[in-house]
């Protein structure tokens, strides 16, 4: 087990290509890389003091300069029509809940597939006119895309994190998703009121079954450019979004099934074949 502290993970953060003026896309599992220590070899045990930890050592390595995002998803609001509030709704992801309560991050306006930002890009990643579709034409991910993003995977490999693949398949137009339509209240600026929104779904009528990524990040072009640390009692894995959302859409472009591993038949229906 490597030593997990402020110094080995700015480190790893740095190994991965993270330096100030960076934007990075962060997620993971923090629990995978157990808890990490203070400068004098003692555990850091505290919910908060363990985000803090982690809150710091990337808010110092990305400097003034800098902008983070991160998911703030709330699925849970489909089943359940809770009205969204950008500033109040919570998202189930620990590290992510914690970044949008502390640093008072500029959250997407969807109800269920949000991110969330904060530092000097925020405005432009989080626009005024977002599109209400989250992979859309306008989406944050186009900002990203375009702007030299990293993502960083704390504690996971990037390929079990990395929900960049979805705008990908928007791109393209995989066969086996379509764009639904959701109605939900929102509540922006002490007004609430019922919007439409969007996502782009897999067909019921077939059993999709995932490959978790493999063949994606078996690619070449893709797998050349991931940068691997090993910290704590886990890892930390990066990527430069354009390489992989350039990669990903090339290789979906030319076989539009490779983000799964199997689709088998319900009723010996498939609803994009007539």
């Amino acid at each position: 087990m490597n030593n997990l502290n402020s110094i080995s993970f700015k480190k790893a953060l740095y190994e991965l290509g993270v330096k100030p003026g960076s934007i990075i896309y962060i997620t993971g599992n923090l629990g995978n890389l157990g808890l990490p220590h203070n400068l004098s070899g003692e555990k850091i045990k505290g919910r908060n003091q363990i985000l803090d930890f982690y809150l710091n050592g990337i808010l110092d390595s990305i400097g003034t300069n800098g902008t983070i995002v991160f998911p703030t998803h709330s699925f849970n609001l489909i089943e359940n029509k809770d009205t969204f509030d950008p500033n109040q709704t919570p998202t189930n992801y620990t590290l992510s809940e914690y970044l949008r309560k502390t640093l008072k991050a500029k959250r997407q306006l969807h109800p269920y597939s949000s991110l969330a930002s904060y530092g000097k890009h925020s405005d432009k990643i989080i626009s005024k006119n977002i599109t209400k579709h989250p992979y859309g034409m306008d989406s944050p991910y186009k900002f990203l895309e375009e702007n030299d993003c990293i993502f960083i995977s704390l504690g996971l490999p990037a390929r079990k994190s990395i929900s960049a693949v979805h705008y990908c398949e928007f791109k393209v137009g995989v066969p086996y998703r379509y764009t639904k339509s959701f109605k939900n209240y929102i509540k922006v600026n002490n007004k609430e009121y019922i919007e439409e929104f969007f996502l782009y779904v897999c067909y019921k009528q077939v059993k999709i079954i995932r490959d978790k990524n493999i063949k994606i990040f078996s690619i070449p072009s893709i797998n050349r450019f991931i940068k691997k640390q090993t910290i704590g009692n886990s890892i930390m894995e990066s990527i430069p979004l354009n390489i992989f959302i350039s990669e990903t859409s090339k290789a979906m472009l030319n076989d539009p099934y490779i983000w799964t591993r199997e689709i088998k038949k319900i009723n010996n229906i498939v609803p994009w074949i007539i």
